[in-house]
């Protein structure tokens, strides 16, 4: 990711997954060690979209709606 990138990421971490401090940080930490198909959801989702991912029959859509997760941590469970 570049630097504006990641300052994207930090604000949306920030004011929609409503994230403080070190567990921003820890959360991108995270998201670096996705992998390409979960890092191009995260690109999605930052741009107001919603990603298509299935994995192992866990989808985002899943996880989102039925569970009530928000965007990015659902991305993290299904990595």
């Amino acid at each position: 990711m570049r630097i504006i990138e990641y300052i994207k990421l930090f604000n949306y971490l920030r004011d929609v997954e409503e994230l403080e401090g070190m567990d921003i940080i820890r959360t991108i930490y995270r998201l670096r060690k996705v992998s390409k198909e979960l890092l191009t959801g995260v690109y999605l989702i930052l741009q107001g979209k919603e990603p298509e991912i299935s994995i192992n029959g866990v989808t985002y859509e899943e996880l989102v709606e039925r569970d009530g997760m928000r965007p990015i941590r659902a991305i993290l469970m299904l990595d």
